[in-house]
């Protein structure tokens, strides 16, 4: 029987309502792609009717797998099983509350040749399945080499796992999916170290349907706080691992993306202090005007996010203010 082209892999809990949508959008996907490919849903022991969903949708389409746990594994050494099953060269892991448009697999697939690692842009869904926040990290698409890649990748993670698909090898490689370090950001940590060893290459499409989570000010304030700690852990990993590997070009870059987060990380935490609210575009305006006095890319971008949570801003100039707002003032002409 011949290699498949590309596993997806589906981790689970207890997600009845979602796990039919997940794993048919998965399946169209790999129709559209025309590719030979495999649906493995990892089961970490659900309590409610997971399983015989899977079951009966493996009657359907013999694509599809199921590996029950007969315990709970916990949710990150779920996520690190199904990285590691099934046998395809590539690995797509999509989380069970997930969906995926059709487009998605041979969208990515495209630049399988010319990559180790492919990513694209994200959607955020409400429960009616309309589009209420979109993630572009960049406008464009690129495929570029360590360590060019590797800064794409710094100070903070650009990529949704359910977006990204691996080259088996490449995973293996880097050293798969890392138990021991910070939990929030683990798929951060494997793709840096991915992105160090082969190409990366950033597809301009939507290719992942995530749901989307509102929070009030106090809930994002903390949130906030939780992400600066494990981000932290997850750039101090990868400057250990770029030493312990050798790999003196990345060091400096590792550095280098040290020094930025630190940068961004003291903007964000006045920022959220100062009561920037999602949605409260003006209030960022103002408060990078008092923050920020000279113009700085990675502060429009982090206060863009911080005023309306998603780049949908870009859309009602929201960044070219902020810009404005954080410029010097022009020099006047020079007297001669």
């Amino acid at each position: 029987m011949s290699r498949p082209t590309i596993t997806v892999a589906i981790p689970a809990y207890n997600a009845s309502a979602s796990i039919v949508a997940c794993v048919r959008s998965a399946l169209a996907a790999l129709d559209e792609a025309k590719v030979s490919g495999e649906v493995i849903v990892c089961d970490d022991a659900s309590t409610d009717t997971t399983t015989d969903l899977v079951r009966s949708l493996m009657t359907q389409d013999s694509r599809v797998h199921l590996i029950p746990h007969a315990v709970n594994l916990g949710r990150a050494e779920n996520v690190g099983f199904a990285l590691e099953s099934g046998t395809g060269e590539w690995v797509a892991l999509l989380p069970a509350d997930c969906t995926v448009p059709p487009s998605s697999v041979r969208d990515r697939l495209n630049l399988a040749g010319a990559a180790d690692l492919v990513f694209g842009h994200v959607d955020h869904v409400d429960l009616e399945g309309q589009v209420v926040a979109r993630h572009r990290p960049f406008d464009g698409g690129w495929v570029e080499r360590a360590p060019l890649s590797v800064r794409r990748f710094l100070p903070v993670n650009p990529a949704y796992m359910s977006a990204t698909i691996i080259r088996r090898s490449a995973y293996q490689k880097a050293g798969g999916f890392r138990l021991h370090v910070s939990f929030s950001h683990r798929d951060w940590d494997l793709l840096l170290r991915v992105a160090s060893i082969g190409p990366v290459a950033y597809v301009p499409t939507v290719v992942s349907l995530e749901g989307f989570r509102s929070e009030n000010a106090t809930e994002a304030l903390r949130r906030s706080d939780r992400i600066a700690r494990t981000e932290a852990d997850i750039v101090l990993a990868f400057d250990e691992w770029c030493r312990e590997q050798r790999k003196d070009d990345l060091v400096e870059v590792a550095e280098w993306g040290r020094r930025r987060w630190a940068r961004r990380q003291l903007v964000r935490s006045i920022a959220l202090r100062a009561g920037v609210r999602p949605g409260d575009p003006d209030a960022a305006v103002d408060l990078a005007a008092q923050v920020w006095p000279s113009s700085h890319r990675s502060a429009v971008g982090l206060l863009a996010r911080i005023a309306g949570r998603f780049p949908l801003l870009v859309r009602n100039g929201l960044s070219k203010r902020i810009m404005e707002a954080v410029a010097p003032p022009p020099k006047g002409p020079q007297s001669r």
